[in-house]
């Protein structure tokens, strides 16, 4: 859903998830999706964002809301070292195992929701 226009949309098309292993939060498994990112957000230096991480519903709920969190920091100070000035970053922020994309109980489902997803924020 679009809320503030062509900004918004452009973002939504060309910013796309960091996807992650079982319990990892420092090895991607889709790096190159970083450096899309980081290249993207670079042309259009006025775009700020939220980083919001997350992780599978296995394990118990604490340790996947630390789990997220530090996905989401990582994310975070991977794009700092890459050039991306922290100004333009709202918030990262760890939402664990809740707003799961997939909610079956099975590994297929579960590496659906090891990931970091990112959202536009107006200006």
């Amino acid at each position: 859903m679009v809320l503030f226009g062509t900004e918004e949309q452009a973002f939504n098309d060309n910013i796309h998830e960091i996807l992650f292993p079982w319990n990892d939060h420092e090895e991607p498994s889709n790096p190159s999706v970083l450096d899309d990112n980081v290249r993207w957000l670079k042309d259009h230096a006025s775009d700020r964002f939220y980083i919001h991480g997350y992780a599978s519903s296995r394990g118990e709920l604490i340790y996947n809301l630390a789990l997220s969190q530090r996905r989401a920091d990582w994310v975070k100070q991977a794009l700092i070292s890459k050039g991306i000035p922290e100004n333009r970053i709202v918030v990262a922020v760890g939402w664990g195992q809740l707003y799961p994309v997939c909610s079956e109980l099975n590994d297929e489902c579960w590496s659906k929701n090891r990931l970091v997803r990112f959202s536009y924020s107006p200006n």
